[in-house]
């Protein structure tokens, strides 16, 4: 516990002043002298009592979320009491924030400990907190007189930290469905048990199979609809957000697209019940067979949310070519969301170009080095997409690569 030690100069210039008038008064002997001098003293004894009770212990305790999602807002509550008996006056709580919240703004009322009041409790709310891991490890307490000459600041250790989860939106649909149906399933026809259930419906586009028409929404509306279907439950999933560590060809809006994504890819795997396995930085992969978007402490998903909120930029890139050696199943998808991609670790992920979806950020789209990888990974027939939002997912798992903006 620490405080502010500015009081002792203070109250020993404020004694000295009554001291230095108390003299003159007495040898003047003049009645005006005398009341300026019993006043000094009065405020004297007032600021030595608030020092007192600014110094009595206090007992903090302080209510925050121990999860949440990025962008939303965190109210965070702090509970003071006082020990001793002396009241307190004019009191305000402040946290310190490590990182990104320390510039955030935390609006705390003024309030006294009185007699009759041995607790209260203060509340601010940190608005659009962004994904990470922030912490906070003490709170200031400051405590002033109703003329702010004298102020005592208390640091008291109270350390506590807030994991927030990269935002996950529902897009439902935003998985890639196996390459067979996403062709069209012309030919030799489709295997009705290798898709998933209806998802949806969505315009019908020339070249759709026939199969695929919805024909009750069809006939309702005046025109074809097709069947949207959701990947097959039974498909494994290797999901890989990729970054160079710091590099220069991103920037945070792209990393943090990254980490969107990946959360909204995990959100759909959880609703259509997917076997998915991540892939870390320092050759981390996490399996979690069949995922559950649940959010209880002991779900394993909250591991994995947990580990990508721990992501920075400044973590080392996922080893591609030690994992891809060990992909987990002979027809795993891989769905890779970068930031950048070089030709090196496109020629790694060349012989996977069939099971590979990428979804690459647009804010690369200008560097010749990343279009010329993700062209040459194209034509080994890798489904490729460059992502402005993280809705243009939909997109790649549609097959319409051509469809976002330029």
């Amino acid at each position: 516990m620490t405080q502010r030690i500015d009081w002792p100069f203070k109250l020993a210039l404020l004694a000295c002043l009554a001291v230095g008038v108390s003299i003159v008064a007495w040898l003047l002997g003049h009645g005006a002298a005398l009341f300026i001098a019993a006043a000094l003293w009065a405020l004297w004894f007032y600021e030595c009592l608030l020092v007192a009770s600014a110094l009595q212990p206090l007992s903090v305790q302080r209510t925050l979320p121990m999860r949440t999602m990025a962008s939303s807002d965190i109210c965070v509550r702090l509970d003071i009491q006082r020990q001793g008996w002396l009241p307190i006056m004019w009191l305000r709580p402040h946290d310190d924030w490590e990182g990104a919240l320390a510039l955030h703004s935390q609006r705390t009322p003024v309030r006294s400990l009185m007699l009759w009041r041995r607790s209260a409790v203060w509340s601010y709310t940190l608005l659009n907190v962004p994904r990470g891991v922030h912490r906070v490890s003490e709170v200031s307490i400051e405590m002033a007189d109703a003329f702010g000459f004298v102020s005592v600041r208390r640091r008291l250790p109270l350390a506590a930290e807030i994991i927030v989860h990269p935002k996950a939106l529902d897009l439902p649909g935003c998985l890639p469905m196996p390459r067979h149906v996403m062709a069209g399933s012309r030919g030799s026809g489709f295997r009705r048990a290798e898709w998933g259930a209806v998802g949806g419906i969505d315009p019908y586009r020339q070249g759709d199979p026939l199969a695929r028409v919805h024909w009750p929404a069809s006939l309702r509306q005046g025109t074809l609809y097709t069947k949207s279907f959701d990947p097959p439950a039974d498909r494994t999933w290797l999901f890989v957000p990729y970054w160079t560590s710091g590099g220069a060809m991103e920037d945070d809006a792209s990393f943090e697209l990254v980490m969107t994504l990946t959360a909204t890819a995990l959100r759909e795997a959880g609703r259509i019940g997917a076997h998915v396995s991540l892939a870390l930085p320092n050759r981390v992969v996490m399996t979690l067979g069949r995922y559950d978007s649940g959010l209880s402490g002991a779900d394993p998903a909250v591991a994995l949310l947990d580990a990508l909120a721990r992501c920075t930029r400044q973590d080392e890139a996922v080893d591609l070519q030690a994992l891809l050696s060990h992909v987990p199943g002979e027809s795993a998808a891989i769905l890779l969301l970068g930031t950048a991609i070089a030709s090196r670790q496109a020629a790694w992920l060349g012989s996977y170009a069939g099971r590979l979806h990428l979804a690459m950020a647009s804010a690369a789209q200008g560097n010749s080095d990343v279009q010329d990888a993700v062209a040459w990974l194209a034509e080994r027939g890798a489904q490729v997409c460059w992502i402005h939002e993280p809705r243009d997912l939909t997109l790649l798992a549609k097959g319409d690569v051509h469809g976002h903006r330029a």
